[in-house]
């Protein structure tokens, strides 16, 4: 009896208190990206910024705009975000088109994160995006408005 006791709160122990993170599967038609930023001396001071990014083809003079946002979810103790499979591009025209076909990345309106090297950040996005950062240092801290 003190053998099974025994391996019961090592068991216990071991789910408690494991390092590794755990997420739900992707959804069909969805995969998931990590995003593992590195260690950084003061990560106070940065911002990250993540976009869905999606290749369309479309005349050059237009530009382009992703209506999906991120959803932040949660999974027992991690958290993570989701983009939806349903969205819609808004395409803008300039008046000087010449018809000249070309692929341009839309993008939708990001999600801005404190920046953190010690868990990776969990993006599920339909299989045709992908996803992008861009980080951001505070140099020179607050500025009083008059």
């Amino acid at each position: 009896m003190k053998f099974v006791y025994t391996l019961f709160l090592v068991f216990l122990f071991n789910l408690c208190f494991s390092q590794e993170n755990y997420y739900p599967g992707a959804k069909k038609g969805f995969k998931r990206v990590n995003i593992d930023l590195p260690k950084n001396a003061n990560e106070k001071k940065y911002k990250v910024e993540f976009y869905l990014s999606l290749d369309k083809e479309m005349e050059d003079c237009h530009t382009a705009k992703m209506e999906n946002r991120f959803q932040k979810k949660t999974y027992g103790s991690n958290s993570y975000y989701e983009a939806s499979s349903d969205f819609q591009i808004l395409t803008y025209s300039n008046e000087k088109c010449g018809g000249k076909k070309m692929y341009k990345k839309v993008y939708n309106e990001p999600v801005i994160e404190n920046y953190q090297s010690k868990n990776s950040f969990v993006f599920y996005v339909p299989e045709n995006m992908s996803v992008e950062y861009k980080l951001w240092k505070d140099e020179s801290g607050f500025i009083k408005a008059k």
